[in-house]
């Protein structure tokens, strides 16, 4: 998963020469060994990993959550860079219906104007909201393929 942490974050634009990007990429290790710590072991090798962004910042103060999809369960960070806080949710078979709304974005390819919200309505309340600008909009595609369709109540 480490390749996976660097490769996905040099995707994002994160350039590891700046103290700033290897401080978060850092922190997204921390998250992720402290929930591979709370995983049962039959699930642990079986994750991905989203940072939801905020559309309307720049550069690293655009990320703000970040999501680590195990089988049928998600840890959510809220703020990750900020907050050790992690909220364990259960997706299976829970997710009533999804939302997704996207700009400049065909499921192909994300190019530098693509953006993509995915919103999901759980049973039990909760709502799930995660959102993707540029390059990132392709792996949040690939997480609504891979844990939330899967994941719809039947």
């Amino acid at each position: 998963m480490a390749n996976e942490l660097t490769e996905y974050c040099q995707a994002l634009g994160m350039d590891f020469r700046s103290p700033l990007h290897l401080i978060i990429q850092k922190t997204i290790q921390n998250h992720l060994n402290f929930s591979r710590k709370l995983c049962p072991d039959d699930i642990k090798d079986t994750s991905s990993m989203f940072i939801s962004e905020d559309g309307n910042a720049k550069g690293a103060e655009a990320f703000k959550d970040l999501w680590l999809f195990y089988g049928e369960y998600c840890f959510l960070v809220k703020d990750f860079k900020i907050n050790d806080q992690i909220e364990l949710i259960s997706l299976r078979n829970t997710i009533m219906r999804c939302e997704l709304q996207r700009q400049d974005y065909d499921f192909n390819v994300a190019d530098g104007n693509s953006r993509l919200s995915l919103t999901c309505y759980l049973e039990s309340g909760l709502i799930l909201n995660m959102k993707a600008t540029q390059i990132n909009c392709d792996y949040l595609k690939d997480i609504y393929k891979k844990h939330i369709i899967p994941n719809l109540r039947h």
